[in-house]
């Protein structure tokens, strides 16, 4: 713990740009300066950056001379370049990019081959906030035209540093990215996710947090913020796991081929399990496409109902990617 906070509590961001990992993703810990930290370490270090909002709106914000989160900056200022990119300019000198996720097909045969770094910011939406269809793909396809052929020509991969506060863990970044299984363990072991690729951390036990939870907003149950924003838990709601007994329920639908979908034999309930090469009957259906899974209304039903159980958390986070896909 001692690499990821400052003395004085506030995040040790230059640890995460530099640890090995090329996707770095950073949960929670709101107000310990993640955003600050990291346009303080993206002017001061050498190389171009990529900004990153999830939708067309945040970027007219963060490219708002009045607004923009640059304005920290003592020698950055920001400059809208087009409608869907901004520039971010030391002197006269483009040293960055602000783009949204929502609009960044507009763009996508750009060179980026002098960018070395997205910092992609609030990452995860807000409940209640508008889906980007498919955004879990859309990242990674974001990430392939901006990385490119470095690593076949010998040259380090982009970094992406994701920050976000605490909210669901099967959000579709984090599900695409194959994350959301391993999270809801690390969560139970207080303890971050890390392989050859990714590093996540739910940011915990920070001064700040500590020193914040006196503030008016979090020094009593009131308001519903305290779990959320200074104990930085995850919001489960997504999350329905339970071991069920196949006996009582029979194959409905198989979403994407791998991914099937039981009803209870006496109540309207779903049971998502992983297929594992199992043959069905000819009646139970195939559905890959949003025109199909429409029509399916017991499962539309069951799902925003909450009347469903997941196998485990490999099957739940399947599930919520497929929807994702779907809707």
């Amino acid at each position: 713990m001692s690499n990821i906070f400052l003395p004085n509590g506030y995040i040790n961001v230059e640890y995460f740009f530099e640890i090995s990992q090329p996707f770095v993703f950073l949960l929670g810990g709101r107000g310990t300066g993640k955003t600050y930290g990291s346009i303080k370490f993206l002017e001061q270090c050498n190389e171009k950056f990529i900004y990153m909002r999830r939708t067309d709106s945040q970027l007219n914000t963060a490219v708002n001379p009045l607004l923009t989160p640059f304005n920290i900056s003592d020698s950055l200022e920001v400059k809208r370049i087009d409608k869907s990119v901004g520039g971010v300019y030391e002197d006269d000198d483009l040293k960055g990019i602000i783009l949204a996720l929502s609009t960044f097909y507009n763009i996508r045969s750009f060179d980026a081959t002098d960018y070395s770094i997205i910092l992609y910011d609030e990452f995860l939406p807000l409940h209640g906030a508008r889906r980007i269809s498919d955004e879990g793909t859309s990242i990674l396809q974001l990430y392939e035209t901006i990385n490119r052929n470095r690593e076949i020509n010998g040259t380090k991969p982009v970094k992406m540093v994701c920050f976000s506060n605490s909210v669901n863990i099967f959000d579709p970044v984090l599900t695409q990215m194959g994350i959301s299984r391993h999270l809801h363990y690390s969560l139970k072991n207080n303890s971050p996710y890390i392989d050859e690729a990714i590093y996540c951390h739910v940011l915990k036990n920070s001064e700040i947090s500590e020193k914040k939870k006196t503030g008016v907003l979090y020094n009593n149950d009131r308001f519903g913020l305290n779990k959320e924003n200074i104990d930085n838990e995850l919001i489960t709601d997504s999350l329905r796991i339970k071991k069920c007994p196949l006996s009582e329920y029979t194959p409905y639908i198989i979403l994407f081929d791998n991914c099937i979908v039981w009803l209870h034999k006496n109540r309207r309930e779903m049971y998502i399990t992983k297929r594992n090469n199992q043959k069905f009957p000819k009646n139970v259906k195939k559905i890959g496409f949003r025109q199909q899974i429409l029509k399916e209304k017991i499962f539309i039903y069951c799902y925003i109902n909450r009347l469903y159980w997941c196998e485990n958390a490999e099957s739940n986070e399947l599930l919520e990617l497929y929807v994702d896909k779907l809707v």
